[in-house]
């Protein structure tokens, strides 16, 4: 009895270590035990009510069979409408912005899993034409903010009635226009009602916003669009549009669009004044409005022909052809502006290229046209894209529809034209615009002096502006006039022989087959028999920037910083870089890269990289050691030790490392997220707050995990509304923390 007793208790004392070292490896909580969000200063209640990873992952476009949008003050949205309707039908002839008042909406999406999803919105309606108000089925094209959650990523969107858009041939173009790398909303087909009545098909389009642009694999920066006050408002409070009361065209200003961006810091707001200087220069010194003056918008506009072509190729002239339909965003990392598609109206299904015989620089727009002659196209994927976005087509008709549109882009080829005739400077065409009594205000962020104008620039006085006004407002009033963010300085806008140049703080030195951008004169060291670049930065605005078209081989970088640390004003400079050494669209091979005393928000960045790197290290970041975004990278060793910081940051990527060892990181060891898929062979973490946090619809496979010392081993959770649940699959894990694991409602944790 007693051997039994002895062999019993045996059994409890084993059981019971076993329990405690578990608890000490795998500790674990959700949404539904007691937790405070405070403990994750970032974190965001779970998307759709805790929808799985697994089930949001499973789900596609093709999945929603409703979008169902409830108006609670319906009855002032039906009244809303009607009037509408009677006044761009019977007293007018466009939609009058009076009647495109935001309402609040609850957005019902039903997938065909049998999941529903409730989002808060907000709604209005949308469009210039009564073709947006359908009165017999009591629907309209809808402009759509998601206060809360988002649908596939995307939180800005309309829902356009086919026919508004040319149907079929909005999605077909809008998809080819993706394949061929230029920036095209995401547009498919997609059932939806109005507060529970009945059905219709509408488009489901994307808005040009921050999520769109971080999707295509950009950090954001401005977003302009041609301002329409006067496009549309020609009689003041009338609700008609009488261009034929006129001799001449209405004026067309630029403006931003993402002003919270804009203003959400001083170089944001330099970086964004900038563009929109250039966007007003290419508007106000073109020939017409029926075309941009491209060179107004950098020395190397090649890729803005080539997007012009191919929309003429499918007969979207809308889009091109007319200037206060154009979208641009400012890619300030390359200084260069890329057109986006925004209502092109495409005829390709019915009809041939039309030129423009007034067309200056054809010669641009016809090379444009051969340029994208060479971009392949993937038919079996472009099948496949087309069909599950709605639009039904056998994989014979889609090769008939792309020899079609490459016939189309020869006739846009063969385009020539003997004219001399350039475009007209601003005091050359300044009067060929109607008269208003608007001011055009120009506004210098460092010095806060500002000064306004009249419309033809030529009476012009000093003015005090109140710093609390948004500049960047579509309109706002200053001595009670309209008031329009112009510029920086007049003298730039009248100047026929001034071209867009960015503000440019750095020298270009080309080294072997990439180039060094220096901003403010860092001291370089070139050793080329070890093929080794050395950088001291000794001041706060320096930093190294390293861009090849090339790939960039056996090469080593490396960055001493001995500038008396201070924190910064914000994450990014007017620049927009983070990074003190930053690699931006190059392709890396057996590269070495160090960094030691950052004083930068990164130590080191990588931005839409691709490539394999031997070896990484950085020790002493003031803030965060390495971060890469939207890239796809192998790394066989990463070192980090003592971060301000994360040591490790991975977005919007796919990422291969065989070994990280991070040490001594004040937030996070590694934090992956933003759509981020990662494998990771060992991973050691020390010394740190949290050891790996996987976040925002990212995937993560560990083999080995390793934390000593560390606040909290796991957390898997939502950090950004255009996000949803991650999923983290472990191997041989091994981690003592303080804190249990949490792992959100949605989020998937699984321990081998």
């Amino acid at each position: 009895m007693n051997k039994n007793f002895l062999q019993i208790f045996l059994l409890i004392l084993v059981i019971s270590i076993v329990a405690i070292n578990t608890t000490q490896t795998k500790k674990t909580i959700g949404d539904d035990e007691n937790i405070l969000n405070t403990e994750i200063e970032d974190l965001i209640s779970p998307l759709c009510s805790g929808i799985s990873f697994s089930e949001l992952k499973d789900l596609t476009i093709k999945d929603i069979k409703l979008i169902d949008i409830k108006i609670p003050n319906s009855a002032n949205w039906y009244r809303n409408f009607y009037n509408a309707y009677l006044y761009s039908t019977e007293k007018g002839n466009y939609i009058n912005d009076v009647f495109k008042e935001d309402f609040n909406a609850v957005v019902n999406v039903f997938y065909s899993n049998q999941k529903e999803c409730s989002y808060k919105a907000e709604v209005r309606i949308n469009g210039d034409l009564k073709d947006h108000l359908d009165i017999n089925n009591l629907i309209a094209s809808l402009d759509v903010k998601l206060e809360e959650g988002n649908i596939f990523g995307i939180i800005r969107f309309k829902l356009l009635i086919p026919e508004t858009r040319r149907s079929d041939e909005e999605i077909f173009a809008t998809t080819i226009l993706k394949h061929l790398g230029f920036l095209s909303p995401r547009t498919f087909y997609v059932d939806g009602s109005l507060n529970g009545n009945s059905s219709h098909t509408f488009i489901f389009q994307e808005k040009l916003a921050k999520e769109m642009l971080e999707h295509n694999g950009y950090r954001e920066g401005p977003i302009l669009e041609t301002n329409e006050e006067y496009v549309w408002n020609d009689e003041g409070e009338s609700f008609y549009r009488r261009d034929d009361l006129f001799d001449k065209p209405a004026i067309e200003i630029g403006r931003i669009i993402n002003t919270r961006w804009a203003n959400s810091t001083k170089e944001n707001q330099i970086i964004s004044l900038e563009a929109l200087e250039a966007f007003n220069k290419s508007l106000f010194q073109t020939i017409n409005n029926k075309q941009l003056n491209n060179e107004m918008l950098g020395l190397d506009v090649e890729h803005i022909y080539m997007f012009e072509a191919a929309n003429r190729a499918l007969v979207a002239n809308h889009n091109v052809a007319i200037n206060h339909n154009r979208q641009l965003f400012y890619n300030k990392l390359s200084n260069e502006f890329v057109p986006a598609y925004y209502d092109g109206n495409p005829e390709f299904f019915e009809n041939l290229p039309r030129e423009d015989s007034d067309y200056l620089n054809i010669q641009f727009l016809s090379e444009g046209a051969r340029k994208v002659l060479e971009i392949p196209i993937d038919i079996n994927k472009l099948t496949n894209e087309l069909n599950m976005k709605g639009l039904t087509l056998s994989k014979d008709e889609v090769s008939d529809y792309i020899n079609l549109f490459n016939s189309n882009l020869d006739i846009v080829k063969s385009y020539k034209s003997d004219t001399k005739i350039k475009h007209p400077s601003f005091n050359e065409q300044k009067n060929n615009r109607r008269e208003t009594n608007m001011q055009l205000l120009f506004y210098n962020f460092d010095s806060e002096n500002a000064y306004v104008c009249n419309q033809y620039l030529d009476n012009c006085k000093d003015i005090e502006v109140d710093q609390n006004i948004n500049l960047f407002n579509k309109k706002i009033l200053l001595e009670g006039l309209a008031t329009h963010l112009f510029g920086s300085d007049k003298e730039r806008i009248i100047n026929p022989n001034s071209t867009f140049s960015a503000d440019k703080l750095y020298e270009s030195t080309n080294v072997d087959n990439f180039i060094v951008r220096n901003y403010n004169k860092v001291d370089t060291i070139f050793d080329s028999a070890n093929k080794t670049l050395t950088f001291n930065i000794e001041k706060k605005d320096q930093k190294i920037l390293i861009t090849s078209e090339q790939t960039l081989t056996n090469w080593s970088f490396i960055v001493k910083n001995t500038y008396n640390k201070e924190n910064l004003n914000s994450r990014s400079d007017r620049n927009l870089l983070t990074g003190c050494l930053t690699f931006y669209n190059v392709e890396l091979q057996n590269v070495n890269i160090y960094s030691d005393s950052s004083h930068c928000e990164d130590g080191v960045n990588l931005i839409n990289t691709k490539g394999a790197i031997s070896y990484l290290e950085v020790i002493n970041s003031l803030n965060d050691g390495l971060d890469i975004d939207s890239s796809n990278v192998y790394i066989e060793k990463v070192y980090i030790n003592n971060a301000g910081n994360d040591c490790l940051d991975l977005s919007y990527g796919n990422y291969e490392l065989e070994n990280l060892e991070l040490i001594n990181c004040k937030d996070k060891g590694a934090s992956i997220g933003e759509s981020s898929e990662a494998k990771i062979n060992k991973i050691s973490i020390s010394e740190t707050e949290t050891g790996l946090a996987v976040k925002d619809s990212s995937s993560v496979i560990v083999n080995r995990f390793y934390g000593k010392d560390v606040g909290t081993c796991v957390q898997l959770y939502r950090k950004k509304q255009e996000f949803g649940p991650s999923r983290l699959k472990v191997a041989n894990y091994s981690c003592k923390s303080e804190n249990v694991n949490y792992i959100q409602k949605g989020s998937e944790y699984e321990e081998d």
